[in-house]
């Protein structure tokens, strides 16, 4: 069990290295399911909860946090913790349970569907089993990825849905673990994470665009394009954060300003030290469709095709439009190439 916490290993590590963690242990907890749980309906009309998971961060011992209490949350935020947001959707109930762990001589916690790893970690070198502190989708919706750093001792596993978050982790010598659970994508988690964005403009001016981005569009655009490459004997394309982070700029500008110069008047490929190359569609039916366009066009496909670049980001950014009082969404994607 190569991945589990053995805290006789870890322990020693901590010791050695001189760690000292500022951290109490929360004692606020909510039981899962409970703190921000709404209805949804499913497209047979039956009803059923989901739960908006929450994300945190320490920046001293490098622990993310996850908990569907809103009270937890703000405990930890007054404790020097940094919120993150939705970090994903838990249905309220399903057949496959997430249990929740905590050691004390670390002060990490640790998460997992295998009741095999939770009885063996609660058994042995002293990890609390603090019981289902959430649930996995059983219809797999939206997979969380797991990472494991045999480096560090607090924050040693992260989990995250953005593909591209564990695509760097991985380059970064994180290895991979597969897939922790899955989460739910609710009806109406889009209008949830809307958010109105201001994109200022060279002439003093300034547009508002409102919408999210569509981290799960991104991820299969992503495999999709390093899929094709392959296919024509490119070899491994690797994502970086400063490209990733650029696209992630970029497919919100071109939302307000149709053009490779940014609406400051500098060239596209300055939003990374690292661009070489960009692609970009606004305005687009689906996702699907702007690669299938990219493709299409002889520049756009050479870009994608271009063997001399190694390092790649995508963003896919989706808007909201209200039409006759329905909302739909139309999408912007960059992908940066380096």
């Amino acid at each position: 069990m190569r991945s589990m916490k053995r805290a006789a290993f870890v322990l020693v590590i901590g010791i050695i290295a001189g760690i000292g963690l500022p951290f109490e242990h929360v004692t606020a907890r909510a039981e899962a399911g409970r703190g921000s749980a709404r209805e949804e309906k499913t497209p047979d009309g039956e009803k059923k909860s989901v739960v908006t998971m929450y994300r945190l961060y320490l920046p001293c011992t490098q622990e993310h946090f996850y908990t569907a209490s809103i009270h937890e949350r703000e405990v930890l935020v007054s404790r020097g913790w940094k919120d993150e947001g939705v970090g994903w959707y838990a249905p309220s109930f399903s057949e496959t349970p997430v249990y929740r762990l905590y050691h004390p001589g670390i002060r990490d916690h640790h998460y997992t569907v295998s009741e095999h790893e939770k009885n063996v970690l609660s058994s042995n070198g002293g990890w609390i089993y603090e019981g289902i502190g959430w649930y996995s989708d059983d219809s797999k919706s939206v997979p969380l990825y797991r990472r494991y750093c045999p480096l560090l001792v607090s924050g040693a596993h992260h989990y995250t849905t953005g593909y591209g978050e564990a695509q760097i982790l991985l380059s970064r010598g994180w290895k991979d673990e597969g897939i922790a659970w899955y989460g739910v994508k609710p009806a109406s988690a889009n209008c949830d994470v809307d958010s109105v964005y201001t994109v200022n403009l060279q002439n003093g001016k300034s547009v508002k665009i409102e919408g999210h981005y569509d981290e799960e569009a991104s991820k299969r655009m992503l495999e999709e394009i390093i899929s094709y490459r392959k296919n024509y004997g490119i070899g491994e394309t690797v994502v970086t954060e400063s490209l990733n982070s650029g696209a992630g700029v970029r497919a919100l500008e071109v939302c307000a300003f149709k053009s490779h110069t940014r609406p400051d008047g500098t060239a596209c490929i300055s939003v990374s030290p690292e661009a070489l190359a960009e692609n970009f569609m606004n305005y687009g039916e689906s996702p699907e469709e702007i690669l299938a366009a990219w493709k299409a066009s002889p520049s756009h496909n050479g870009n994608l095709l271009q063997a001399s670049y190694k390092k790649i980001g995508v963003s896919v950014f989706a808007r909201r439009i209200e039409e006759g009082g329905k909302t739909t969404y139309r999408y912007s994607a960059v992908v940066l190439q380096g």
